[in-house]
């Protein structure tokens, strides 16, 4: 999913600490660890991520990106998540959005792509889909 989601990809500032995985099918599934190197300097990556790297971010990332992005408060930034996830948990007439044992990580992911950029996840095709285009 995080893969998938350059909007997302985009925002990557790399700091110390940062999860990401390889595109490429070497080390795909072993994620690293950003580390300062003995200079106390992040590694550098070209402007366009050419180094075949893709982030994931924290809880802490995903919640930054929202309030940012909106210029939400705290309350505000938490208010517009416990909206998104009650509307789309939706669980007494089956037609939930997400699964009661969604990871939280991805339930705001999906949150900050819907709200933001107006994408669905699309779970059979395993890609975003604008809104509109959902059938």
């Amino acid at each position: 999913m995080c893969k998938e989601a350059r909007e997302i990809q985009k925002l990557w500032k790399p700091k110390s600490g940062d999860i990401y995985h390889f595109k490429s099918a070497y080390n795909s599934l072993i994620p690293h660890i950003l580390q300062p190197d003995v200079n106390d300097n992040i590694m550098k990556f070209d402007e366009d991520k050419k180094c075949g790297k893709f982030w994931l971010p924290s809880l802490e990332d995903l919640y930054t990106i929202m309030m940012e992005a909106r210029q939400y408060t705290t309350w505000g930034t938490l208010n517009r998540f416990n909206f998104y996830y009650k509307e789309n948990m939706d669980l007494m007439n089956g037609n939930s959005y997400l699964q009661s044992n969604t990871n939280i990580k991805i339930v705001w992911l999906k949150c900050i792509m819907e709200t933001l950029y107006r994408k669905l996840w699309v779970e059979d095709k395993e890609k975003w889909t604008a809104r509109c285009n959902i059938k």
